[in-house]
């Protein structure tokens, strides 16, 4: 990835990720590639990672492999993010307590 160096390539890459996140981020392969982007070219440039990442947020941290970009997300994301990833947790922790009551 580090060589890859023409935006229009970066940003066909960020997009083949984000289009195939949900299988990428829970393999063991896959969720290094994601952390690599990550770190390669930031939580900003890697926004369409990012809006897939948060749509499942909770499932991705409990997962053996996605909890490690899960963990690079929180480590590089400025204060702004944080609150989102904050939000996504206590609404998702509201939900499965719903869902819980429910069955």
């Amino acid at each position: 990835m580090s060589l890859a160096t023409d935006q229009a390539q970066i940003d066909n890459i960020i997009n083949i990720l984000a289009d195939h996140l949900v299988v990428t981020i829970q393999s063991p392969y896959g969720n290094y590639a994601i952390t690599t982007a990550l770190e390669t070219w930031g939580l900003d440039r890697c926004e369409p990672i990012m809006i897939k990442i948060k749509e499942n947020f909770c499932q991705y941290a409990m997962h053996k492999f996605s909890s490690n970009v899960i963990e690079k997300c929180v480590e590089r994301a400025d204060s702004v993010v944080v609150n989102e990833f904050k939000n996504i947790i206590f609404d998702g922790d509201l939900q499965t307590m719903k869902m819980l009551l429910r069955s």
